[in-house]
């Protein structure tokens, strides 16, 4: 997501735990100019409100204090900027109760006490009561991966079956046209249905003024322009 943002003119910054995974990126992004520094989440290394956007993906899920990464994300988010990230569905995952594959790769399960790798499994309204502590307002949070972030699936195959179904996606998608069919699909269907109808769900939040909630709501145009650009 770095190098896409970045080829759309966006300056980027880059934060990793690891310096294997750095030194990679680095070697990766090749001459394009991304900021990369060492850090964690917990203790992003950035001045307070630095940034106009902080962006993660398939990062926050994974740590059962996630709320302390988001409080540190707001930190370092300018006033008007925007936070964007992913998290599980608590209420896809009702819908399918019998899913616990740790063959799959995925071992995810309605017992909270039983997830051994995917923490931040909530629902809206603890996204929403989250925010409020946080002074930050939920502009959006909408489904995505329908087909590859579906439990059901999950629930009504075996390991092997649904191995199988994600090497093919992944297989196909390397066609152009079949990419641009699911980009089309997510964005045009899949973002309207029920934020329970995948188990992937992308959070976008904006960082408030604390003195400007006594009158109203700040009207940055930031996260539009963001999100037009993003889209393409």
């Amino acid at each position: 997501m770095a190098m896409a943002l970045d080829d759309l003119g966006y300056q980027m910054t880059g934060c990793d735990s690891s310096e294997g995974m750095l030194e990679r990126f680095g070697i990766e992004k090749g001459a394009r100019d991304i900021d990369l520094r060492l850090g964690s989440g917990f203790k992003i290394p950035a001045e307070d409100e630095e940034f106009d956007a902080v962006i993660s993906r398939m990062f926050i899920q994974h740590f059962s204090d996630w709320k302390e990464i988001l409080r540190e994300k707001a930190r370092v988010t300018k006033t008007g900027g925007i936070i964007f990230y992913d998290f599980g569905n608590s209420e896809h995952l009702a819908l399918a109760p019998e899913v616990e594959n740790p063959e799959l790769g995925f071992p995810y399960s309605t017992d909270p006490a039983n997830i051994p790798s995917h923490y931040a499994v909530c629902d809206e309204a603890t996204i929403n009561k989250v925010a409020t502590e946080l002074n930050l307002e939920v502009l959006s949070i909408r489904p995505h991966g329908l087909l590859v972030a579906n439990a059901q699936f999950w629930q009504e195959s075996a390991a092997s079956e649904s191995r199988q179904f994600l090497a093919e996606a992944s297989k196909h998608l390397e066609n152009p046209a079949v990419a641009d069919f699911m980009m089309f699909l997510e964005e045009r269907f899949v973002s309207r249905m029920p934020k329970h109808i995948s188990y992937g769900n992308i959070t976008v939040l904006r960082k408030l003024d604390r003195a400007a909630m006594m009158y109203e709501k700040p009207k940055s145009t930031l996260f539009d322009k963001f999100w037009r650009k993003f889209k393409g």
